[in-house]
């Protein structure tokens, strides 16, 4: 079942589609706040399919089919680690849009100083750049599995970015939203449509389970994927869920907060449960092809697509995957040069960065650098893990900023060099460090980060701060003049518990749904393996 003509039509036309709502999502775009933002303006619908769109991509279905094929059930971790830090997100949201920034580099700014702002501004984009190429280069190995090298790996990747960049720059985060609704959809579809194909091949669950090692079904690997890994990946996934460079815009753009709740927990739970279907096509990928070593196994959902998909269908397929990287990429592209023209502009002395014209060109570089990116990682695995260790340095800075007045800048500095030496010397970076697996960096660069913060802050003389902004934003204080609700995770340490219910029976109630939610997928998962 090669690649074919009909497969060729049904990728023009999808290419079609996305270019004709970038140009409609056009005459939206009058101001910056249009371009990063979305006028501010988006719906729940709108919200959560941005909130899916932007956080699934064909590299995490791939790294997770992949890791699947060799450790069984226990790959799911590798994006289910975020499964139990969903209610937190419920909590998160509103503090993002009540923030008003466009930006979360704005945040660190106005918290800590411009240096502090702009080191976050330049590792936000270095994540950004990093992310964006992981989903690249993902994109092309697999189309250049599945079309039997027809489609080159350079090929796919240059033409999706060229495609990323025309609708993304005419119709910035408008654009890229109103495309996420579509290409959720169709992510949706992919994610299981491999399943039935391959479960009929190899004859049920009960023929699964007689061709396939046991602890294929276990909930935990015997190394790479343990009870450790899962705690301390975590761990530091709450740590650096709140610096992620484009949740600033994700939530930015709701309506309102509990536009931003919903968009965020409801696109989140989506992707949780499709993550069922990736880790199912991995395992059966196991079975089907044997033989793939851990350099190769990124390679197993490519060979399942080609093996079961016809012509025809096997475009639809491919536009999917195209489908779930560009909507992933455009919000990144935007969230890297909003960084650029916002907080690192003045840099430059320019003001003509903070135009439209500025954010269009600096869309293009970030893009540009990502495409590098794709053609230099090894695989996508080890670009994961490098992501975990970026965005957790500033984590603890971000957390101490929203809740503990006394931070200030010389502590998050502190912070964030203690633990960047503690990752540089614990790691293999070009042969040098420890070596460390990621769960024993984990454990201990984010504690020596908290008490860097912690000593730092408590015993600088906080009068020669003053020329610093080390404050808690005024949109986050809540008194009788402001006329704000109270956020249950502001004011988690001022609350007395006998009025947590009738103060925060929003935030109470979305975390309560939550855990039922996590406990049901949970379920769900177990009962899959068992069958």
């Amino acid at each position: 079942m090669g690649f074919g003509v009909w497969d060729f039509i049904v990728i023009i036309v999808f290419f079609v589609v996305v270019l004709t709502i970038g140009s409609l999502a056009f005459k939206k775009v009058r101001t910056i706040d249009d371009f990063y933002l979305g006028g501010r303006r988006f719906g729940k619908l709108l919200s959560i399919a941005q909130s899916f769109g932007t956080g699934t991509n064909a590299a995490q279905l791939i790294l997770v089919a992949g890791a699947s094929y060799q450790l069984g059930i226990a790959g799911i971790w590798y994006q289910w680690y975020w499964l139990f830090l969903t209610p937190f997100f419920w909590l998160l949201a509103p503090v993002y849009r009540r923030m008003g920034y466009v930006t979360l580099a704005d945040f660190f700014q106005e918290r800590y100083g411009d240096r502090v702002g702009r080191s976050y501004a330049l590792v936000g984009l270095l994540y950004i750049i990093i992310n964006s190429g992981l989903m690249l280069k993902s994109i092309g190995i697999t189309i250049e599995a599945i079309t039997d090298g027809k489609v080159p790996f350079a090929t796919s990747i240059i033409t999706v970015s060229t495609m990323i960049v025309i609708y993304g720059l005419t119709g910035g985060l408008f654009a890229a939203a109103l495309t996420d609704l579509i290409q959720g959809v169709i992510t949706i579809i992919f994610s299981f449509i491999i399943v039935p194909f391959a479960l009929a091949r190899i004859g049920g669950f009960s023929a699964l389970h007689q061709q396939l090692p046991a602890n294929m079904f276990d909930m935990f690997a015997i190394s790479e994927v343990t009870p450790f890994f899962l705690i301390a990946t975590t761990i530091n996934g709450f740590v650096a869920m709140a610096v992620y460079p484009h949740h600033m815009a994700m939530m930015g753009s709701a309506k309102d907060e509990l536009t931003a709740r919903i968009g965020w927990v409801g696109g989140t739970f989506i992707k949780r449960f499709i993550t069922i279907g990736w880790v199912f096509t991995g395992i059966f990928c196991a079975v089907l092809f044997p033989g793939l070593g851990v350099a190769e196994r990124d390679m197993a959902f490519g060979l399942i697509i080609k093996e079961f998909i016809p012509a025809g269908l096997l475009g639809f397929m491919i536009a999917a995957l195209l489908a779930s990287i560009m909507s992933s990429c455009d919000a990144y592209m935007l969230s890297g040069a909003a960084l650029v023209t916002q907080n690192l502009s003045p840099l430059f002395r320019s003001e003509k960065l903070k135009s439209l014209l500025g954010a269009r060109i600096f869309s293009i570089i970030v893009l540009g650098c990502s495409v590098l990116f794709a053609f230099f990682i090894p695989s996508l695995t080890d670009g994961l893990k490098i992501l975990w260790r970026v965005m957790a340095l500033f984590g603890i800075a971000f957390w101490a900023g929203i809740l503990w007045p006394k931070a200030n800048a010389t502590g998050a500095v502190a912070s964030i060099f203690s633990a960047f030496f503690v990752i540089m010397v614990t790691g293999d970076i070009n042969g040098f460090g420890l070596h460390w697996s990621i769960e024993k960096q984990i454990s201990a660069y984010l504690p020596i980060g908290l008490i860097a913060m912690i000593i730092g802050s408590h015993f600088t003389n906080r009068a020669s701060q003053n020329k610093l902004k080390d404050k808690v934003p005024k949109s986050l204080i809540v008194d009788s003049v402001s006329g704000r609700t109270g956020l249950l995770l502001l004011d988690i340490f001022n609350t007395k518990l006998e009025k947590l219910w009738s103060l925060y029976k929003i935030d109470i109630g979305g975390v309560l749904v939550s855990l039922l939610i996590i406990i049901l997928l949970s379920g769900l998962l177990y009962l899959l393996t068992i069958l």
